[in-house]
């Protein structure tokens, strides 16, 4: 059980746990369909990311209305309270123009200036910042509002990724079952006996016969491919962040 800060309540704590949860049966559903694979295993875990940025993004919504009713709405006038009826969910834009053009925005900006600032600043406006909460807007709406997530698994003869700092890095071979790499000391190897997570950050499983990914498709592009266990643990991760920074800032 994870450990949360008070400023997290009681049942948006329940849906953060749940939420994680969520994340390691999708791990677990992942390796079950590369040892064995399931005619409806991608199906399967494109309805669980589905429940999960539904649950994150009603975790998000429901500390936005906690603050309004706490906070907010005793300083309305009952015009503004009017406007804001049909106007509680917690903001996710990609523009600042969108962004302040939102009732609940505004309102917050005149009534609590530190928190509007806060909220500007996590906003995923493309290419210049953190883009999880547009996923879990993207995803919770196609998921609610059109189809189910469309989850597909790639499989990567040669692999070269990046370091944290840019720096290129060769992922070691699979040979006949097992992983080898060159160290300065030489040639080093170890067996790898059935599918597991290697880097979470790059959804990148290793196999007997090889390296796989999974991934979900967010757009028609390659470029809106989002990696599924990168996304899974990072979103629940950055969204509990967010909370408690967002109660923290005007509790």
């Amino acid at each position: 059980m994870i450990s949360h800060p008070s400023t997290v309540p009681p049942g948006v704590r329940i849906k953060l746990d749940i939420s994680s949860k969520i994340a390691n049966d999708i791990v677990s559903i992942c390796i079950g369909h590369l040892s064995s694979p399931k005619k409806h295993a991608l199906e399967e875990m494109g309805v669980w990311v589905g429940v999960f940025t539904n649950l994150l993004r009603s975790a998000l919504n429901n500390v936005m209305y906690d603050y309004i009713e706490t906070a907010l709405t005793p300083r309305l006038s009952t015009r503004e309270l009017k406007k804001l009826q049909h106007n509680k969910d917690f903001p996710i834009c990609s523009t600042r123009k969108q962004f302040d053009n939102i009732m609940l925005v505004r309102l917050i900006k005149k009534q609590s200036p530190s928190l509007y600032e806060f909220l500007e600043k996590i906003q995923p406006y493309p290419g210049v910042r953190n883009e999880i909460l547009q996923d879990i807007r993207v995803f919770s709406n196609i998921d609610k509002h059109a189809t189910i997530l469309q989850v597909k698994k790639g499989s990567i003869v040669g692999f070269i990724g990046q370091t944290a700092d840019g720096k290129p890095i060769t992922f070691p071979r699979i040979i006949s079952g097992r992983m080898v790499w060159k160290t300065d000391g030489g040639i080093r190897s170890r067996d790898i006996p059935g599918p597991q997570l290697i880097d979470m950050r790059l959804s990148l499983f290793a196999t007997p016969a090889g390296w796989e990914m999974y991934f979900i498709q967010r757009g028609e592009a390659k470029s809106q491919q989002r990696g599924l266990t990168a996304f899974v643990f990072g979103a629940r991760s950055y969204v509990e962040h967010v909370i408690i920074r967002f109660n923290n800032t005007w509790m």
